[in-house]
């Protein structure tokens, strides 16, 4: 199975979790960019009201890596839950690439809630049922006691 993981981290909890994924999958990954959202309280509220009101910012990808789902059988694609919905970027990355997607799986991290919705809103956007799902909290991805969570979501991926 060709996979790539598509990600979009304001502060590195997403990416954590997206590396792992990539690691257990071997797939190729792909991180997401937007200049909209520094780091800190300016950037939080930004981020949050941007999310909520649905905005498309430009994004562009680290390090000349490419978001193309082409020739995948499945993207994964992480995000961090603002205002209990997807990162903008990420709402960004699915609308450019609609239609484009063989199957999709998602996974998010979030202070303590929001995921159901934000997969909710993943599917809608994209037109495609998530093969797979992981919410993870913040928390839990800095204790590090995430990694069990992240071998079941892949194992059930890879059909395990």
């Amino acid at each position: 199975m060709r996979s790539l993981v598509v990600f979009y981290s304001r502060t590195g909890t997403t990416r954590t979790v997206a590396h792992e994924i990539r690691k257990c999958l071997g797939s190729d990954i792909c991180e997401i960019k937007a200049d909209n959202y520094p780091r800190g309280p300016i950037g939080y509220l930004m981020a949050g009201w941007d999310a909520m009101a649905k905005k498309l910012p430009d994004i562009k990808y680290h390090k000349g890596m490419t978001g193309v789902p082409s020739g995948y059988d499945v993207v994964l694609i992480g995000t961090p839950v603002w205002g209990f919905t997807m990162a903008s970027p990420v709402r960004s990355y699915i609308t450019q690439n609609k239609g484009r997607f063989r199957k999709l799986a998602f996974f998010c991290t979030q202070g303590g809630s929001g995921s159901d919705q934000t997969f909710s809103s993943m599917e809608e956007l994209s037109g495609l049922k998530a093969s797979a799902k992981l919410a993870l909290t913040k928390k839990r991805v800095k204790q590090g006691s995430y990694l069990e969570y992240v071998k079941g979501f892949t194992g059930s991926l890879n059909g395990s």
